[in-house]
């Protein structure tokens, strides 16, 4: 529930174009009650042909869905540092995310927008920018280029983690 699909799902609904779809990746099964609530809710506001759960996918999938997104959003409620807004980044993909936990800290101004957690009309507001400027997404885009060199790699993180942990022997 932390990663706020209610509140997205809730600020989809007052978009008022049809020219959007949402992609949800991720493991569905591990909260069979929580899906349920959310395929209701999605129902309720019928979404159901807009709104598609892809359940735990390979890694060429998730790339794939990269690949092919105009957005990346997630309201989470809380992320300590938020790896997937990261993946986005380094993709050129603009995001809409919250203020929550280490999503500042992760999510560069010239990313994307990223609104109080919890709070629907600024969600919608953000989800109207994305899909009905064209500019504004390529202004996020090119702000994500520009943004992706400072992410460190993988490695690179590896090796700074470890530094760390060698302080302490």
């Amino acid at each position: 529930e932390r990663k706020g699909h209610t509140f997205l799902f809730d600020a989809l609904a007052q978009i008022e174009s049809d020219n959007w779809q949402l992609d949800l990746f991720g493991m569905i099964d591990a909260d069979p009650e929580l899906t349920e609530k959310l395929k209701c809710q999605i129902t309720g506001f019928g979404l159901e042909d807009r709104i598609y759960f892809h359940g735990s996918v390979c890694d060429q999938a998730v790339e794939a869905a990269y690949q092919e997104a105009d957005v990346f959003v997630l309201p989470s409620l809380y992320e300590g540092y938020g790896m997937v807004y990261a993946e986005a980044i380094v993709r050129g993909l603009p995001v809409i995310g919250t203020r929550a936990g280490a999503i500042p800290d992760t999510v560069p101004k010239a990313c994307g927008i990223l609104v109080e957690p919890g709070k629907v009309n600024p969600l919608a507001n953000a989800l109207n920018v994305m899909i009905n400027s064209p500019e504004k997404r390529a202004e996020y885009a090119k702000g994500c280029i520009l943004a992706e060199p400072s992410f460190p790699t993988w490695q690179q993180s590896a090796d700074a983690f470890l530094s760390i942990l060698e302080r302490f022997k």
